[in-house]
């Protein structure tokens, strides 16, 4: 995950769930500075004793609060505020969802986050085999998503009951200025609210702009790139 991200000395990195702190302790040696938030009470403690040097020495910043909140509030530590910074974390599945959209909708948006995530989910987030999803087409929308690695179970303990996957989401930015994000998803929830229905089912009414963006609307959505989903939003 820290090659991922091309983590490196001076790097400003938001760590979300340090757990007991394994991830932690890798950033800290490859010299980044580290603001990590905890949101088990129980877990800082711990946190707070085993890295009270760095603690001291100002290289970690250890919050006990959920991340979502923060993002919700727009609140998240002055540091990450005033500075570019990376986002790299180990998270638990149901966050997935909320997480990716706030994390790259936010007014503090990080440049670049690398997410362990549970593997059906991060191949939807990477078009696997080709194949659009809403969520897939959201998250282009804001950056380029790439499927990195595969992490099986029995490395975990205990051990979930799926794999999960090493995900990049990188050269976050803005939605693109020309386009309506509001009017993009209600477009793309649209088409795939009869996924197994051709295009000129369910969006009748856009058969014109289809044509004018080189898209046949006898195919279904999930086999429409992401290039043509800008154009007919536009139209």
């Amino acid at each position: 995950m820290i090659k991922t991200g091309a983590v490196k000395a001076g790097d400003m990195v938001l760590e979300v769930g340090p757990g007991e702190g394994t991830l932690t302790t890798n950033l800290l040696n490859v010299g980044a500075k580290v603001v990590a938030i905890e949101k088990d009470a129980r877990l800082i403690p711990i946190l707070a004793k085993k890295f009270e040097q760095e603690i001291k020495e100002g290289k970690l910043e250890l919050i006990e609060g959920d991340i979502l909140d923060l993002y919700y509030q727009e609140n998240l530590p002055t540091t990450l505020k005033t500075k570019k910074h990376k986002l790299i974390a180990n998270i638990p599945y149901y966050l997935t969802g909320e997480l990716i959209k706030l994390f790259l909708q936010a007014n503090q948006r990080p440049t670049l986050a690398v997410l362990l995530i549970q593997k059906e989910v991060g191949e939807r987030v990477t078009s696997y085999k080709n194949k659009e999803s809403v969520l897939s087409l959201a998250v282009k929308l804001y950056c380029k998503p790439s499927y990195i690695a595969t992490v099986p179970k029995i490395l975990f303990n205990p051990a979930p009951k799926v794999d999960s996957s090493i995900i990049l989401f990188d050269n976050i930015h803005p939605a693109p200025k020309n386009i309506e994000v509001e009017h993009f998803f209600k477009l793309v929830k649209q088409a795939f609210s009869g996924k197994r229905k051709k295009l000129s089912n369910t969006l009748t009414e856009y058969n014109e702009q289809l044509i004018k963006c080189g898209i046949n609307p006898d195919v279904r959505p999930e086999n429409v790139e992401f290039e043509k989903w800008l154009c007919l939003a536009r139209k």
